[in-house]
């Protein structure tokens, strides 16, 4: 989702849900923060979260969640920071990167236990 915005420094939108608009904020090629916005609330928490596990993969124009990859498509070598706000049905939306895409690597985020 990305893309080539991260050659980009600044804020780039990634993605529009309802009501929220999700963007990333780009420094020296890096996910320096993402931030989320609410069109009638403004700016809301984001959480950040960290795993081992491989959380989605890119196919194609097509994310993959990796509960539906193979096991041979696990990468447990690989720490995947996630950024993650509750939508308006309670919903709990994560946007997932490998840690080295990121500038401060998993200062701050909290161990992922999915739910189910």
């Amino acid at each position: 989702m990305l893309a080539d915005n991260r050659k980009t420094d600044g804020r780039h939108d990634i993605d529009h849900k309802g009501k929220f608009t999700t963007s990333v904020e780009v420094r020296n090629r890096k996910v320096a923060g993402v931030h989320v916005r609410h069109s009638e609330r403004g700016e809301i928490p984001v959480k950040k979260y960290k795993t081992h596990r491989k959380m989605a993969q890119a196919v194609g124009a097509h994310i993959v969640y990796a509960s539906y990859a193979s096991a041979q498509d696990q990468d447990l070598g690989t720490v995947y920071i996630g950024y993650a706000y509750i939508d308006d049905d309670g919903n709990e939306e994560i946007y997932w990167f490998p840690e080295e895409m990121i500038l401060d690597g998993d200062t701050g985020a909290v161990e992922y236990v999915p739910t189910s």
